[in-house]
């Protein structure tokens, strides 16, 4: 028998699902790892590696938004490595610390923002612009859900001289037009299609064609 340690063994979570029938998430530290160092027959510890050591956290005893922390006590092993032969000697953190929020969901607006000019003689029909999505469905933390005003695409006009129709990646920004950091954020489509027709322009000559009579003439 011996000892052998192991690090960067992933942490999994168990219960999650009764986390989010809460109305929770879990916002930091969303993949965890240890470093473990067991101790057994050569054997057994043989056929360890950080892959198949699962260490599981339950988080289904959390009930409300805060900072937890959690023990990482709950380990085993592949089936043919029965847990009780091995000894953990040393397990570092013993303990991991989630940030848990609320989740909350709303519906956000689709704004363009235009850059560049067409071309000379062209123009723009932006105030008839034709998008698949006009609003976005995101569902977050509320801390970070709650800044989000809307999804904000941009088009480049730079020398189009014909309509065009183009999928668009949005970024989620405050009233302000800045990008809040959404990592937590879940949103219910990708991208938005635009279609935005470019027409020409140009001016030609008003012509008054007079009909003389009653006295009247053109002059």
């Amino acid at each position: 028998e011996y000892d052998q340690s192991f690090s960067g063994v992933p942490v999994s979570f168990q219960g999650e699902a009764i986390l989010e029938e809460r109305g929770l998430m879990i916002v930091s530290n969303k993949n965890p790892t240890v470093s473990l160092r067991l101790y057994g027959k050569r054997s057994d510890l043989s056929k360890l590696d950080n892959s198949n050591i699962i260490v599981t956290v339950d988080v289904s005893k959390i009930g409300e938004a805060g900072e937890h922390q959690l023990s990482t006590g709950n380990i085993s092993y592949p089936g043919d490595v029965r847990n009780d032969a091995i000894s953990v000697l040393n397990r570092n953190p013993d303990r991991i610390t989630l940030i848990v929020e609320q989740k909350i969901k709303k519906e956000i607006p689709v704004n363009i923002v235009y850059t560049g000019t067409v071309q000379e003689e062209f123009i723009a029909d932006k105030d008839n612009a034709l998008l698949d999505y006009n609003t976005v469905s995101i569902e977050g933390p509320a801390s970070t859900v709650d800044q989000i005003a809307q999804a904000v695409i941009e088009v480049d006009l730079d020398d189009k001289n014909e309509s065009f129709s183009d999928s668009y990646a949005y970024t989620l920004c405050d009233s302000s037009g800045v990008p809040v950091d959404s990592a937590n954020v879940e949103t219910n489509i990708a991208s938005v299609n635009l279609t935005l027709y470019i027409q020409r322009v140009k001016e030609i000559p008003l012509v008054v064609t007079v009909l003389e009579g009653g006295g009247a003439t053109e002059k």
